[in-house]
């Protein structure tokens, strides 16, 4: 499910982990299936504040990338540049800054 929703997250050896960019011996793939949007154990603590062991089989818990919650400096500057395209579409001239201020990420 590629919208950030249900399925289960599962432990994979050898991937690169979203945050870092370092290829982890263990990262977490949530239920979204892309391997990409791996986290490695330590950016599951830092980030979202729980261990590896208590995302995997849980299905609580989505893809912080494809729920567009990932605070990374690439994710980030993605959705700024969506968010100012859609305001200069609304005819609402963006911010220099980052526009997240202005969106609530549930």
């Amino acid at each position: 499910n590629k919208e950030g929703k249900g399925g289960m997250a599962t432990l994979v050896t050898g991937q690169v982990c979203h945050i870092c960019h370092y290829r982890k011996k263990d990262v977490v793939i949530f239920g979204c299936g892309i391997g990409s949007h791996a986290y490695c154990e330590r950016h599951c603590q830092e980030r979202l504040g729980v261990g590896a062991a208590d995302i995997l089989g849980n299905d609580d818990f989505v893809c912080p990338v494809c729920s567009l919650s990932c605070r990374c400096p690439k994710c980030v500057r993605r959705l700024d540049k969506v968010c100012n395209g859609v305001k200069m579409k609304c005819g609402i001239r963006p911010k220099v800054d980052y526009c997240l201020d202005d969106v609530q990420i549930l």
